[in-house]
């Protein structure tokens, strides 16, 4: 139906991620967590990539009992992880987040969620594809393209882009 689009599509290069679940028993964590969560930079050569408090943003995404997060590994840093065949390597990104975090204990819930195309990667021929996306579309009136491979990668640029063609609609 629209092959020039598709194959535009194809050409963007995605990061995979591994997303790992876990909800702890406040009692068992040393460390606040009332904020947001956070990152680690590349120098610290981690498995981990970074944590969100879930719990602490969004208090009805766990039982009171409990507090949620997910921890981020792989992305562009490990594009080739496998969470099939990288268990060793989840497991040391769930030890580096419990020993930031002061954790003593097992977590009440566990959970992976594996995202082989999850982070577009913003090549040098990024705009080029972008470019080929634009003219594809051009010969489908009515069809329209919101995502993160478009202008950002986060959820607030996605909604902002989408409030901003609903309105132009």
């Amino acid at each position: 139906m629209a092959p020039e689009l598709a194959r535009a599509l194809l050409r963007i290069p995605y990061a995979p991620m591994i997303l790992l679940h876990l909800a702890y028993e406040p009692g068992l964590i040393e460390q606040a967590v009332d904020g947001f969560g956070f990152l680690v930079p590349p120098k610290e050569n981690t498995a981990l990539l970074g944590a969100i408090w879930n719990s602490g943003i969004f208090s009805d995404r766990s039982p009171k009992d409990q507090k949620l997060f997910t921890l981020f590994v792989g992305g562009a840093r490990q594009p080739d992880l496998d969470p099939k065949a990288s268990k060793t390597h989840i497991n040391q990104a769930q030890t580096e987040y419990e020993k930031i975090m002061g954790i003593q204990g097992e977590p009440a819930f566990q959970d992976l969620t594996y995202w082989k195309y999850a982070i577009p990667q913003y090549s040098m021929k990024h705009p080029e594809i972008l470019a080929e996306i634009a003219s594809a579309q051009e010969a489908l009136p009515n069809f329209h393209l919101i995502g993160n491979f478009i202008q950002g990668v986060s959820v607030g640029d996605c909604v902002a882009r989408a409030k901003k063609l609903a309105e132009s609609l």
